[in-house]
Order: C-alpha cells, then sequence, then structure tokens
C-alpha cells in the first residue's frame, strides 16, 4: 500500500511541475525562450539561474536578471521575444534573442 500511495504522489508531483510550468502561458514557438521564461517565478534564486542556465557568458557578464513572474509575450520576431514581467504592480519589459540554444541579446525595454 505504501508503495501505491509514493507512487501517486511522485506521479502528482511530476504532473503538478509540468503544468505550473505551461499554466504560465509560455508558447513561443522558441524552446530556449519557453523553457527560460517558464523558470521566472519572482524570486531572484530562479531568475539568476534560468540565466545561468540558458545566456551566452556575454549576456551573464552584463549582470542583468529578469525581475517578475507570469511572463507575457507582446510580440515574437525571429529569434527575439519581446515580454513583460509583474513585479508587484510594477511591469517588467524585456526582450530576449537566442542563438545556437543561447539567450545571447538580453535588454530592458522603455
Amino acid at each position: 500500500m505504501k508503495k501505491i500511495v509514493a507512487g501517486f504522489v511522485l506521479m502528482f508531483s511530476l504532473f503538478f511541475l509540468h503544468t505550473s510550468a505551461s499554466a504560465q502561458g509560455v508558447n513561443t514557438g522558441n524552446a530556449v525562450a519557453d523553457k527560460f521564461l517558464s523558470m521566472l517565478n519572482g524570486t531572484e534564486e530562479a531568475a539568476q539561474s534560468a540565466i545561468a542556465q540558458f545566456a551566452s557568458q556575454e549576456v551573464i557578464g552584463n549582470g542583468m536578471i529578469p525581475f517578475g513572474r507570469n511572463p507575457k509575450v507582446s510580440k515574437v520576431e525571429e529569434n527575439c521575444v519581446y515580454f513583460s514581467l509583474t513585479d508587484d504592480d510594477e511591469t517588467n519589459e524585456y526582450y530576449i534573442c537566442t542563438e545556437d540554444d543561447k539567450i545571447v541579446t538580453f535588454e530592458w525595454q522603455d
């Protein structure tokens, strides 16, 4: 019985993790951007982890990290994705461009 309960808990946990990432509505058609944006949950730790995992060395060297959660994509142009994140009552707008499975441009939008 314990194995059945443990198996159920594991399956539920995996389902929850999968749906929580896709629940953010991230679907740009750009696999790197989708994974990057799905990691952003509003914590600095998650933002730093996303940058470390997906950004090029040049982008990492810039020291910029995205602030906010609930990514909303406003535009996709070729390999670039324009998006906003909410941080309490503030909205921060950014864009990223990808190349060879890395984010090569990460900028704040005015």
